[in-house]
């Protein structure tokens, strides 16, 4: 005679439902990060301070890619006195965290950090903590970017 116990069955029934929910809610957090990279598009702003402890202002851009919507195009200036631009691709793209690298340095400091790398931690929808180490890793600077608020013409 076949037997088994009716109350381990009916606990598996019970956890199947949760078991699949948990699944799938697991495979659309992996699909989808956290931070959503399309409400960061902007124009982020903050200080850069270099090994004489000097200030240095730095613009971070994030905007859709011309050529492809699903991408991004990411920019990285210094104001004076370095007054260079970066420009980054992608390399990773996890939960809060963003890592890119320098493709493009259009001379002076930034030829520097060319084929560097920059780290983006997402602090919350107005803040990004930076890091950014140039290749040979000598150069390692650290910012908190905000982001600048458009006023929209009336």
């Amino acid at each position: 005679m076949l037997c088994y116990n009716t109350r381990t069955s009916s606990s598996i029934i019970m956890i199947l439902p949760i078991l699949v929910v948990f699944t799938l809610c697991s495979v659309a957090l992996a699909a989808n990060p956290v931070q959503n990279i399309s409400s960061l598009t902007g124009i982020w702003t903050g200080i850069v301070k270099d090994k004489q402890g000097e200030d240095i202002k730095t613009e971070f851009t994030i905007k859709p890619a011309e050529e492809n919507n699903d991408s991004y195009q990411y920019s990285l200036h210094y104001d004076a006195p370095r007054t260079c631009t970066l420009k980054a691709e992608e390399l990773s793209v996890d939960d809060r965290l963003i890592t890119l690298k320098f493709n493009e340095a259009n001379g002076g400091f930034c030829e520097r950090l060319y084929h560097g790398k920059m780290t983006i931690t997402i602090s919350d929808d107005n803040h990004l903590s930076v890091l950014i180490k140039s290749k040979s890793g000598k150069i390692e600077e650290t910012a908190i970017l905000k982001k600048e608020i458009v006023q929209e013409e009336k």
